[in-house]
């Protein structure tokens, strides 16, 4: 925080605040960090869609 905060199962999301509010959720394997899904908000609150999006990418990243 203020810019980076864990959301769970290993995901993180990145915020930038300017005249368009941009959120990329990302996460680490192999020694590398994976941008798994990045969106323009205009809500406060991620949608539980996009954490399971992300959440399923990096599930794939693992067992790859």
């Amino acid at each position: 925080m203020p810019f980076s905060k864990h959301i769970g199962d290993g995901i993180f999301e990145l915020r930038m605040v300017g005249t368009q509010n941009v959120r990329i959720l990302y996460g680490f394997h192999a020694n590398c960090a994976w941008l798994l899904l990045a969106l323009s908000k205009k809500s406060q609150k991620l949608s539980t869609r996009d954490i399971q999006t992300a959440s399923e990418r990096l599930k794939r990243l693992q067992t790859a």
